[in-house]
Formats: C-alpha cells, structure tokens, sequence
C-alpha cells in the first residue's frame, strides 16, 4: 500500500504498532497530498475507502474533503461517469481489494477462479487469466504489498469458487490504469514516477524493460498504447 511506505519513508514507522495511534493524522496528511497533487476523483475515493478499510474505520480521514465531481476534469466516457455516481467503492471491499491489486478486464473479474491464484515458478503471487483478450492466456502479478490481503480472500475456499461473487458496475478501466502506474513503480524503481505526459516521449523518457513487463501484466501486446493510455 502506497500510503504505508510513505509513512515509512517520511515518517519513519517501522510496523502497524507505531502506525496505529497516528492513523488518522497521518492518512489524512497523505490524502490531502493526493487531493493536492490533483489526482482523479475515482482515484481519491478509491484510496480513501483503501485506507478506511486498512484500519477498520469507516470514519478515517473524515477531515479531508474531495473535490466536487464538476471541479474535476473527467476525461473518462460518459457512460464510465454515470457509473461512478452511484458506486461507493466503501460498499465493494472485496472488489477494491482484488481489483486493486490484479488490474483485470471487467469479464476476467467475472471468470476468475479461487484455484487462479497462485505463486508462480518465481515465487510471485499471480492471478492466472485462462482466458484474456483473444483468448490470451497470461499471469498478473498481485501488487507488491498487497499479497496478504489477496491471499485472505481465497484462503479456504474452495479452488472452483469465483474469487468475486458479483463485479460491480464501476470504473474497471480507471482501476486497471492505476494497477498499470503502481506496477510500473515497482519494476522501474530510481526511474521518474511516470513518463512526462507535455512532451513527446523519448526512449529515455522511460524504463522500456518496465513498460514491457506492465503490457504483459495488462493483456497488450503494444507498447505504446500502454505508454499512451495507462501510464501518462
């Protein structure tokens, strides 16, 4: 979880112990800077209802507003956007938890079994898509940090169970788009965050063996729609 390593890195907390009595300070510090950084309101719920579901608080970061839907510059379909008006991503932890962590097309979510998620011959916890995008087989790496609690929602159930017993009609896409940005980070550490969207990119603008690695996690055989899709 992203919030957690920025509290380990600018704070210094060393384990949930410490983190626990500033919960409430320090998220909402760190939600204010996503507020800040002018994030997406979907993205901004999104990490609200993350943290308020990692602490067990349906009330944390109470003190930190979201813009209004028409102060946001929404460049999703229109369709996306009515959807967005009465899905609460509060309402679907499982779906914010899995989704969250695996970034799949909305009919991969719908088909994925309990028995699909395993540790690879890497030793990486993946959620194995039998039947992707032209009937694509490939394997997306559960994000770093969010393995545990991706194993929590298949322990002891049994393998032919759908991991998601209902898909919301939400945002799939804008998930999948910040999956894309999280595990581009995690390949391509040292590197900037994300390739600078002002100017055409140059080859050095991103790390080439990361983007690679995001395309295969995301079912795309081309490169540049996602450079130009997910992650700018």
């Amino acid at each position: 979880m992203r919030f957690v390593k920025w509290a380990r890195d600018t704070e210094g907390i060393k384990d949930l112990e410490q983190l626990d009595p500033q919960a409430d300070e320090l998220a909402s510090r760190w939600l204010q800077m996503e507020v800040d950084a002018h994030k997406s309101l979907y993205a901004l719920q999104t990490a609200r209802a993350s943290l308020r579901m990692f602490f067990s608080d349906r009330v944390l970061v109470s003190g930190v507003q979201l813009p209004k839907r028409h102060d946001v510059d929404i460049t999703r379909s229109h369709n996306a956007a009515a959807r967005d008006l009465h899905f609460q991503p509060a309402d679907w932890p499982e779906f914010m938890t899995f989704q969250g962590a695996v970034g799949l097309r909305k009919g991969e979510l719908e088909r994925i079994r309990v028995g699909d998620i395993r540790y690879n011959a890497a030793g990486r916890l993946v959620a194995v898509v039998r039947n992707g995008k032209g009937g694509k087989a490939r394997e997306a790496p559960v994000l770093s940090g969010c393995e545990q609690a991706v194993l929590d929602l298949v322990t002891g159930r049994k393998p032919e169970e759908k991991v998601l017993a209902k898909v919301p009609d939400a945002d799939v896409h804008g998930m999948r788009r910040d999956y894309a940005q999280a595990l581009y980070r995690q390949y391509a550490p040292g590197w900037p965050a994300l390739p600078p969207k002002e100017q055409r990119l140059q080859p050095t603008d991103y790390n080439r063996d990361a983007v690679k690695l995001v395309s295969k996690a995301l079912g795309h055989n081309r490169l540049d729609v996602v450079l130009n899709n997910y992650l700018q």
